[in-house]
């Protein structure tokens, strides 16, 4: 369970964005397309960087100071890349008629490392951790009276790879992540002989953990310049506890991807992922596309894709009783599934870009 805001912005160095469902090689959640985050690595040397900013709405309420840094070296075979951001928000509340805040307290703390180590000409290792916590409170109007929300997020993870050339133009990297979040929230009621101050809890506390480890395992080959041929593996397990509800759930894939000129001017992808879930069962997604090149500045292009989103543990088995039923839990449930296509142009020339 990842969100934006846990992630330190100082560790990111590019984003991708690849459209259209992509399961054959994303798996479960690229439905419609994928979002790639590529992290920051060690650089040649010593370098680094921050940035801060501090802002208001106009009525001086919601007042948002924001730190971000970044750290990152190599010394011979041995790198680091180091980040850090601290992001706040205070609450602000326009409507004065009832308790209700219209904008809660946020705060946010976020770190990152990473190591790396060049063990022989072609073959790297690196490891890394992040850290992440954020705290929220805000003014809620309950049906026992009005009360005060807090909840606490904290999410760490853990990675290793490696990556290397076996021999010749065959390429192997392994992956092995590890990531821990646990979620707790309370309401506190408001007392009235106490300025507001919050006396005793409203319900019981609810407290969430969740783990997932996952392994991940891809070859690829270049062969004669012309085709280049990717598979691998990946197990990923998952558990999740609360007040209620221990379960896990585990998913094991096979993918599958050839890129392949057919001649000079036409290149084309053809892949597939087979997926099966412990609780949902099997599921195969392919993917297909061509792209022409006519001339050099130009391009045409077409793809076919199908995607996949598993049910979570939250959806198949934790049942959390709201005022407007916002989780019923439904062990029966099957994978939702999407298939896209999608066919453009593209092209350059001097200053000047367009796509259709």
């Amino acid at each position: 369970m990842l969100h934006l805001d846990d992630f330190p912005l100082g560790m990111i160095d590019r984003v991708e964005i690849v459209r259209g469902p992509g399961s054959a090689l994303y798996g479960s959640e690229a439905m419609g397309g994928v979002i790639n985050l590529i992290t920051r690595r060690p650089t040649n040397g010593v370098s680094g960087g921050f940035d801060m900013r501090y802002g208001q709405n106009r009525y001086g309420e919601a007042e948002t100071p924001f730190f971000r840094g970044n750290l990152s070296g190599s010394n011979g075979k041995v790198g680091f890349a180091l980040s850090t951001s601290i992001n706040s928000r205070d609450n602000y509340d326009r409507d004065k008629s009832d308790y209700l805040s219209d904008g809660d307290n946020y705060e946010t703390a976020a770190g990152s490392g990473m190591l790396t180590w060049e063990a022989a000409p072609g073959h790297s290792i690196s490891g890394g951790m992040d850290y992440s916590r954020t705290s929220q409170d805000g003014n809620r109007v309950m049906s026992y009276g009005d009360s005060k929300k807090e909840v606490d997020w904290d999410r760490r993870s853990l990675f290793a790879s490696y990556e290397g050339r076996l021999s010749g133009n065959l390429d192997l990297m392994l992956r092995v992540n590890s990531s821990h979040y646990e979620n707790d929230n309370q309401n506190y009621k408001i007392g009235s002989n106490d300025g507001g101050i919050p006396l005793t809890p409203a319900g019981d506390p609810y407290h969430l953990e969740q783990d997932m480890n996952q392994f991940e395992s891809r070859i690829s080959s270049l062969i004669l310049g012309r085709q280049l041929l990717t598979a691998g593996v990946e197990y990923r397990l998952e558990n999740r506890k609360d007040n209620e509800v221990d379960s896990d759930v585990n998913n094991s894939a096979l993918f599958f991807q050839d890129e392949f000129w057919l001649s000079d001017v036409l290149l084309a992808v053809a892949g597939a992922r087979f997926d099966h879930h412990s609780e949902f069962g099997s599921e195969f997604s392919p993917r297909v596309g061509a792209t022409l090149f006519p001339e050099s500045n130009f391009r045409i292009k077409g793809s076919y894709g199908e995607g996949f989103r598993a049910p979570t543990i939250y959806e198949l088995h934790v049942q959390k009783d709201t005022p407007s039923n916002l989780g019923v839990a439904n062990p029966e449930l099957d994978a939702e599934t999407s298939s896209g296509f999608e066919i453009g142009a593209e092209g350059e020339t001097g200053p000047f870009s367009a796509r259709a």
